[in-house]
């Protein structure tokens, strides 16, 4: 069953043109090996098919599943029995794809005493390659890899001294389609300091020649998130900066690290800071080539100061990008996402939704994907022990102070001070369910009547998302209750 999921505000008496989001039911990737769930990532592949890729912590295996047009397919095992991968929540492996080629790497385990692995597939994640090492050095940790179109990989990771000091990012390239890897380039020596050695890092691919990496820094405490840029081939990387006015001074390193795509001229960023005194998530932009600051803001910043938000990721094409987080408040782990399609400036002053909406207990590690007008989740259910998958596409719609969709029901007023209203016009099956930010139920009914009232008296001034539930169809609505 089809979901759809209004996702903006209604104002009184106005008549104006908006976007929506049509959602997908749920699915579960990790159907055949229900003990492996950790840290989900998700690429796109020749046509937008979907494959994941995910890792199983108590023995330190990495799976991957193809999306077959209705479930996802028996995955396969990626790592060889004799070379298992770090797997942990905040830290793993990785992939990426281009058309049908599609790459995972993976620091081998015990983490100190392995090596960093590339496997490759050129089927759309349906089988893959043999192991190939990346960095014949056992000093190192955190790969990331991108895959530029026609399918060269670049892989970037974290190098260290023989004492285990020192910390810099490197990045490796393949000129033969990942049978091989060249010997690694430094990419974060003009950083001062060192990086942040327990901060994965970030790659990009936008060509062969244009290739940019994103990395924490710890400049005596200063852990800012610095952007460095190739534009031969991952030869050299001349240019680097700062992109971070956040300026967070932390002891002990957050364990967290950026992600990024590029719309035309710039490099859009994600990244948690706990500058304002709290786990938040941030947004910047900065010049692809002269890595010149533009926008750089918090996200969300009417969030309850008992929130900690972390692991962002972004993904997006030109003006139409979506970010998720996970965001933990009074023991509960939920996923939120929001999305613009006017750049990354829209963001700004939105509320975010929550994903994973009719899930309990821990909901973490979420990742993201988007490809002509849809946007691909995937995150990791603790309480399941699942990968779950849903999708969500952009669609138009004209809303007014009474919204009335398919001849189902209407609600009002929305802003609402002491009642709502939902009018029934053909189900008088199911139940409403409202929900507040946090993802907390506060309210719960049987349908009955034909109209069914809410009283918001004693609710507190916000956001609410009241979920309607039928036989025949399920719909969602943000309402805001407002004095």
């Amino acid at each position: 069953m089809k979901k759809f999921y209004i996702l903006f505000l209604l104002l009184p008496f106005q008549v104006f043109s908006q976007i929506s989001l049509d959602w997908t039911d749920t699915l579960v990737v990790n159907r055949f090996n229900p003990n492996a769930f950790t840290r989900p990532k998700i690429a796109l592949t020749t046509n937008n098919v979907p494959v994941v890729m995910w890792g199983r912590k108590p023995n330190q295996q990495v799976f991957v599943s193809r999306f077959d047009g209705a479930v996802f397919a028996q995955s396969s095992q990626i790592t060889p029995a004799n070379a298992n991968a770090f797997v942990e929540d905040w830290a793993g492996p990785d992939m990426a794809a281009s058309g049908d080629t599609v790459f995972v790497v993976f620091k081998s385990h015990p983490e100190m005493d392995g090596f960093v692995y590339s496997v490759r597939s050129v089927n759309g994640g349906a089988s893959f390659s043999d192991t190939v090492r990346v960095y014949p050095s056992k000093y190192s940790r955190f790969p990331a890899v991108a895959v530029a179109p026609g399918g060269k990989p670049f892989v970037t990771f974290m190098t260290f001294n023989s004492s285990m000091g020192g910390a810099q990012f490197a990045v490796a390239t393949s000129n033969d389609g990942g049978i091989s890897y060249q010997a690694e380039v430094e990419a974060s020596t003009n950083a001062p300091g060192e990086v942040c050695d327990c901060c994965p890092g970030f790659i990009g691919a936008e060509t062969n020649n244009f290739v940019y990496s994103l990395f924490r820094n710890n400049d005596n405490n200063l852990r800012d998130i610095w952007a460095v840029v190739s534009t031969n081939a991952g030869v050299s990387f001349t240019a680097s900066s700062d992109i971070d006015n956040s300026n967070w001074m932390i002891n002990g390193c957050p364990s967290t690290g950026p992600d990024a795509y590029v719309k035309g001229d710039s490099i859009v960023t994600v990244w948690m800071s706990g500058a304002s005194g709290s786990s938040r998530i941030y947004i910047g932009t900065a010049h692809k080539n002269t890595l010149a600051v533009g926008l750089n803001a918090m996200l969300s910043p009417g969030v309850s100061s008992m929130a900690n938000q972390n692991y962002p990721k972004v993904a997006g094409n030109g003006d139409t990008l979506g970010v998720v987080w996970q965001e933990s408040q009074m023991g509960s782990t939920i996923i939120k996402f929001i999305y613009s399609v006017t750049g990354p400036a829209g963001l700004l002053n939105q509320v975010a939704d929550t994903v994973s909406i009719n899930f309990s207990g821990a909901q973490k590690n979420p990742d993201i994907a988007f490809a002509n007008g849809t946007f691909y989740f995937v995150w990791q259910d603790d309480n399941k022990q699942a990968v779950t998958y849903l999708t969500a596409t952009i669609s138009g719609t004209t809303k007014v102070k009474e919204t009335k969709l398919e001849n189902h029901y209407s609600l009002y007023p929305n802003p609402v001070n002491d009642k709502l209203n939902i009018q029934f016009y053909n189900e008088l099956k199911g139940e409403i369910t409202l929900i507040d930010y946090a993802g907390k139920t506060v309210f719960t009914k049987k349908i009955s009547s034909e109209i069914e009232i809410i009283s918001t008296e004693e609710f507190s001034e916000g956001i609410y998302i009241l979920s309607i539930e039928t036989p025949s169809f399920t719909k969602r609505e943000k309402i805001v209750v407002k004095r």
